[in-house]
């Protein structure tokens, strides 16, 4: 970025790089906050360039168009408040998930002054929308917690996800939390401190579940750098296969997935998931 604008713009990281929670490779996740009165001429050229150079660089583009390169993901301090705005108000999947990517930004060059503006700009927005948080939340309930009926682990020969059967449910719902009450760090074991010093989780609970957040973490990278040696990159990098684990690893994977699913059970009370 030319240094003549660090102090008029914000150049952030956002997604599992903003929480700091990125593992491997990782794709781009970046967006830019300029200051309101910022006269930035060949901005957009400068920002296409930056893109292509973290391509070049190895670190491939956003699937889903999140970069500084997208026009979307680039504006002023008043364009961000406006458009966070329209998120909330729409409240459809898309806007949702922009906001949950919004909630994880972290800033990375320029001035920072200028994200804690528009997150702070965010949460006032969301203070006291219940019925915003109740759709937040929603999310949580998209993917089953793999135990049977009776309680043990589901063993599909293709192995579980975990990411979405034990990671996602986590992160998000101490995301969804974070929200309602404001706490402004981005990293989920530290909004989990924050939620049980803020007196709205136990901490021997929110300790519970940062362990089961990084047990999952460690099982999927551990399967991840085993099939990359093994040269298996066709199987899902999410997935891990319950026979492949040791009987420790399977019973704390069992008392780690009851942890979640308690937990997913209490988000459902607190924001009446239940009823919809």
């Amino acid at each position: 970025m030319d240094e003549r604008y660090h102090a008029g713009s914000c150049l952030m990281v956002m997604g599992s790089e903003g929480r700091g929670e990125q593992i491997l490779k990782t794709d781009q996740d970046n967006g830019l906050i300029l200051a309101d009165d910022l006269e930035w001429p060949d901005c957009a050229e400068q920002m296409q360039r930056l893109t292509d150079t973290l391509i070049e660089l190895g670190y491939p583009p956003c699937p889903g168009n999140i970069m500084v390169s997208n026009p979307e993901w680039v504006g002023s301090v008043s364009q961000w408040q406006r458009r966070i705005a329209r998120w909330i108000e729409a409240r459809d999947g898309d806007s949702l998930m922009k906001l949950a990517i919004m909630l994880d930004s972290h800033a990375v060059a320029g001035n920072p002054a200028l994200l804690d503006r528009v997150r702070d700009d965010l949460f006032a927005q969301c203070a006291g929308n219940e019925l915003l948080l109740s759709y937040f939340a929603r999310t949580i309930l998209r993917f089953s917690t793999p135990l049977t009926l009776f309680g043990s682990l589901k063993r599909p020969q293709h192995g579980i996800d975990i990411k979405k059967g034990g990671i996602f449910p986590i992160v998000h719902g101490v995301r969804v939390m974070a929200l309602e009450r404001g706490i402004r760090p981005t990293s989920t074991l530290e909004r989990l401190d924050a939620l049980a010093d803020d007196g709205r989780l136990e901490p021997r609970f929110a300790e519970d579940l940062g362990e089961a957040l990084s047990l999952f973490t460690e099982l999927r990278l551990k399967q991840q750098l085993s099939r990359r040696e093994g040269d298996d990159d066709n199987r899902n990098p999410d997935r891990v296969v319950v026979q492949e684990l040791s009987s420790l690893e399977r019973d704390l994977l069992r008392e780690a997935l009851h942890i979640v699913k308690d937990f997913k059970q209490r988000l459902s009370h607190r924001f009446h998931l239940e009823y919809s």
